[in-house]
């Protein structure tokens, strides 16, 4: 009789274990994802934030190249006021910008501290010119030595409804790091700031600056992930 009670006891015992058992491990399992879904909304908040930050601080970056694009003296291409005026322009942004160039259409240009040369290429120029022609641009120039190592911030000149040429700020990688270095990402393993062509502009991995998306990671995250129609902020 007492084995009997003995298995019994067992016998009954069990299936209460594997409910238990099956209802502690349902709630861990709904509790983690629970927890892993409110990680995933702070860090889509925290991208977010970030974004429409770095969103501000380029749109602001272009607003002063376009007005200065817009100086009569610029639209009337008097070089000799505007040789002596992109100096003082830039002694007030000397921390943002490491150069300013004016462009010519025909390719020929010349910045500050007595710098000229002719663009090698005109991919960039033929992006103010034609049926939609942009009235900016921002993003990385690659090929062109004068802009190498750098982010380019440009408007078009015009004369009357005629394209004249083309004002380039240049702000070096270091002063973007530095822009970026405000924010905090503790909670990422690895961020990029990418133009709206798919080029890496920074990215936690220097080696990776210049790059596109595609060619590192086979596909683009811009079009998934584009904030607005300038820049994208996207967490690796």
């Amino acid at each position: 009789m007492k084995k009997l009670r003995t298995r019994f006891f067992l016998h009954s015992i069990i299936p209460t274990v594997v409910i238990y058992a099956v209802v502690v491990i349902s709630g861990l399992i709904y509790v983690n994802r629970y927890y892993e879904r409110e990680a995933i909304t702070q860090k889509n908040s925290d991208v977010e934030n970030i974004s429409r930050a770095v969103n501000d601080w380029l749109i602001a970056r272009i607003s002063e190249v376009l007005q200065l694009s817009r100086i009569p003296s610029f639209q009337s291409g008097n070089e000799r006021e505007i040789r002596r005026y992109l100096p003082v322009w830039r002694s007030h942004t000397a921390f943002i910008y490491s150069d300013v160039y004016f462009i010519k259409m025909n390719g020929r240009y010349w910045g500050l501290d007595n710098k000229k040369g002719n663009l090698e290429g005109r991919v960039f120029l033929s992006k103010f010119i034609g049926n939609i022609p942009k009235y900016f641009f921002i993003g990385r120039i690659p090929g062109e030595a004068c802009f190498k190592g750098s982010l380019v911030v440009a408007a078009p000149i015009f004369a009357g409804s005629k394209t004249s040429g083309v004002i380039a700020g240049v702000i070096p990688i270091d002063v973007i790091n530095r822009m970026l270095g405000f924010f905090t990402f503790s909670g990422f393993d690895k961020y990029m700031l990418v133009d709206q062509f798919g080029t890496i502009i920074v990215h936690s991995n220097r080696k990776l600056y210049g790059k596109t998306e595609k060619g590192v990671y086979g596909q683009e995250f811009t079009k998934l992930t584009r904030y607005k129609d300038q820049m994208v902020f996207v967490n690796v």
